[in-house]
């Protein structure tokens, strides 16, 4: 977290589209889409959603592995320590005290949300306009 657009690039890719407000940039890498949310230069929210094994693909919502979940969430947190909760049924909570981080997954979504702790975590809500092929 805390990247800047820069240190995306570099880590995922050219994005592969950008939001009209400019805030949020689309990147793809290893089976990932990636949406990263960019105020004052810096990343504040990331989501990550699994794409599906084809273009045609008609199944249910793709999903993460624990394996997936914590690779990720390692590499944004610089290998820091998160605990992990279950709020309800379809949400597995994360936090990371030592770099004020939150995450959370979703089953009904397939999306795993991070975010620095505190912050209004809305970009899941924008997922369905800018995840267009």
């Amino acid at each position: 977290m805390s990247e800047t657009l820069e240190q995306c690039i570099q880590r995922y890719g050219p994005p592969l589209r950008v939001s009209a407000d400019q805030h949020v940039y689309v990147f793809e890498i290893e089976g990932l889409r990636v949406f990263a949310s960019i105020h004052e230069g810096k990343v504040k929210e990331i989501v990550y959603k699994k794409l599906a094994p084809s273009s045609d693909y008609t199944g249910p919502t793709p999903q993460m592995s624990t394996n997936e979940i914590h690779a990720i969430l390692g590499k944004n947190a610089r290998d820091a320590t998160w605990e992990k909760s279950h709020p309800d049924l379809y949400t597995v909570n994360y936090s990371c005290r030592d770099r004020n981080l939150a995450a959370a997954y979703s089953t009904l979504t397939g999306l795993l949300t991070i975010a620095e702790q505190g912050s209004s975590q809305k970009l899941a809500e924008r997922i369905p306009e800018l995840d267009a092929p």
